[in-house]
């Protein structure tokens, strides 16, 4: 929750949010992310606040090249998941494809990916790949999910709907050869990849917790635009982030999520 924080202040002080608008995103964030997942998989989501605001830095922010390194490999020892997230940002940085066929690539990969890690360490003999095989077997085991799962699946399709509209907005306001308009790429290679591992529960999980961090970053931006003129009170966007909240901490304290906590 404190890497987390660091990262909305960084956004704070980029688009200039006074720090009761600053208090009032952390306050969301808090609502969105699964304090459950929390305690039960630490690793990952302590990952994947150490993942974003290194990536953050890593685009908007290129200065200490050597403490994203750094960030990338702490990850890496954290979760094995951040290995494949490190491997999509090394491919969107030598990137030499069209955007379409990058998609279209993330769409399937997570169908091969297991493929992939098994003839890898097959024939390099690298033990990580053998490692990434062996868990992405172990994550297989999961596909048979309890209905309880099915509302954790449901909260995470929300999510990427949400992510897709602030996309939208987005889009129109971004200046081209932007750091907003690269960073803008890679949210939508991450949830590309959220969408492809659809068929695997523990993936597809696990991929949908980064995307909170996303929304939570396009909502800045679209809140630090000059939407403010609108004379509407509330605008769709910010209502369609408090349906979020609602429906995410409903799907928290009136499930077993929230009575597996009370022992």
């Amino acid at each position: 929750y404190g890497i987390s924080g660091l990262f909305i202040l960084k956004l704070s002080e980029k688009y200039n949010f006074t720090s009761k608008k600053m208090g009032f995103v952390y306050f969301l964030f808090i609502c969105l992310f699964n304090f459950k997942m929390v305690i039960t998989n630490i690793r990952c989501p302590l990952g994947t606040s150490i993942f974003i605001y290194t990536l953050y830095n890593d685009v908007f922010n290129k200065t200490k090249k050597r403490w994203l390194i750094l960030g990338y490999l702490i990850c890496c020892g954290i979760h094995p998941i951040f290995i494949l997230f490190i491997l999509l940002r090394l491919v969107l940085l030598l990137n030499k494809l069209t955007e379409k066929t990058l998609y279209v690539m993330i769409l399937f990969s997570s169908v091969f990916a297991n493929k992939i890690f098994e003839l890898f360490g097959k024939y390099t003999n690298i033990e990580v790949f053998s490692y990434l095989h062996m868990k992405m077997n172990y994550y297989l085991n999961f596909w048979n999910v309890s209905f309880n799962d099915k509302l954790i699946i449901v909260t995470a399709i929300i999510q990427i709907s949400v992510l897709v509209y602030y996309l939208i907005i987005a889009k129109k306001n971004i200046i081209k050869y932007s750091m907003e308009e690269k960073f803008y790429k890679i949210t939508l290679v991450f949830a590309i990849l959220t969408i492809s591992s659809y068929w695997n529960f523990v993936l597809f999980q696990r991929c949908s917790w980064l995307l909170i961090f996303f929304i939570i970053y396009w909502y800045i931006y679209i809140e630090s635009l000059n939407f403010q003129k609108s004379k509407r009170k509330f605008r769709i966007y910010e209502i369609v982030m408090f349906v979020l909240v609602i429906f995410s901490l409903g799907s928290y304290f009136f499930t077993y999520q929230y009575n597996v906590l009370t022992f």
